[in-house]
């Protein structure tokens, strides 16, 4: 489409322009996105998500589709694109400060997506956060629609962020 075209052109110009590396986020790196200028060794940026791939901490990364996974309630053995669900994911951490994002990753059935059940069943969220884990403060995803009790009880934040800007969105 049109948009996408834009965007991998802007891409090239700014790679070439800026001399620039791009390069794909791998889930499970925590050497991808880092400061430029007087770096502190205390922040660090782990990968968590990106497209249906979830990495877990512990030994060696190493990525896990999400509909393998046991929380997964997808019966689709194609399901169609959505966006949302291929919402990056990753947690930010400074000393002992733990900070979640996770875009527009979900969870389960959303009454506005019932013309594409095939999508609606595939959990994203439930696998983030169990492979994220206990956070200090987490932005919700996709605008807190369908947040889980499991997904809060998984990250046991401190401090929620909320964002909305719509009407139809809480």
């Amino acid at each position: 489409d049109r948009a996408t075209s834009n965007y991998i052109s802007f891409v090239e110009a700014m790679e070439k322009k800026r001399n620039m590396s791009i390069e794909r986020f791998e889930p499970g790196r925590t050497d991808q996105i880092a400061q430029l200028r007087a770096p502190l060794d205390s922040v660090r940026v782990r990968n968590v998500k990106r497209d249906l791939e979830v990495s877990f901490a512990g030994a060696a990364p190493r990525p896990v589709s999400v509909r393998d996974d046991a929380v997964s309630s997808s019966t689709a053995s194609q399901p169609r694109f959505d966006e949302n669900r291929m919402s990056l994911a990753m947690v930010v951490e400074y000393a002992d400060f733990r900070y979640y994002t996770g875009g527009d990753n979900q969870h389960g059935t959303h009454a506005h997506l019932k013309d594409r059940l095939d999508w609606t069943d595939l959990d994203t969220a439930t696998p983030v956060a169990r492979a994220v884990g206990r956070v200090d403060v987490a932005k919700l995803n996709h605008h807190s629609h369908g947040t889980p009790v499991a997904f809060l009880r998984e990250l046991r934040p401190s401090v929620v962020v909320l964002p909305a800007w719509n009407s139809d969105q809480p």
